[in-house]
């Protein structure tokens, strides 16, 4: 009927209107990011060599889009003083205690099992750290005879 085909072009008018509102907002974010006078992106990191990767992916994007970049924040940095360090892992040590006892709770009262990893003195990031890492979660049952 002309009333189906009608609705159906009214239809497609309110998506066509609905794509070209929603192509307009992005083309407006889209220049308001590449507004050197009015947008900087400042980039927050750690020093470890996946975020540092990851961070100089980022800034390659942004660069190639014509976005800004100026600083780069290297967070959680720990100094080079042995006084600075044993502070840090002495409070980082607290911390993680007082979240084991919510941890644990949490499981108890949901009837779960905690498996603590320990920390590794490098970032697990091969498939040999990754063995590692799961002989550690999912230790090896012994080889048993019949």
């Amino acid at each position: 009927s002309s009333y189906e085909v009608g609705q159906q072009s009214s239809d497609v008018v309110e998506k066509v209107d609905r794509l070209q509102n929603l192509q307009n907002s992005l083309q407006k974010v889209t220049n308001l990011l590449s507004n050197k006078e009015k947008t900087q992106f400042c980039i927050v990191t750690i020093p470890t060599v996946l975020a540092v990767a990851e961070t100089e992916r980022l800034v390659t994007s942004l660069q190639e889009q014509n976005i800004q970049v100026n600083h780069v924040i290297a967070n959680q940095v720990i100094t080079s003083s042995e006084e600075s360090k044993k502070a840090y892992l002495g409070s980082i040590s607290e911390e993680q205690q007082g979240m084991m006892s919510e941890i644990q709770k949490l499981a108890d009262g949901k009837g779960l099992n905690v498996v603590k990893v320990p920390y590794f003195d490098a970032e697990v990031r091969s498939v040999f750290g990754l063995k590692i890492l799961g002989d550690v979660l999912f230790p090896p049952v012994a080889a048993t005879t019949k």
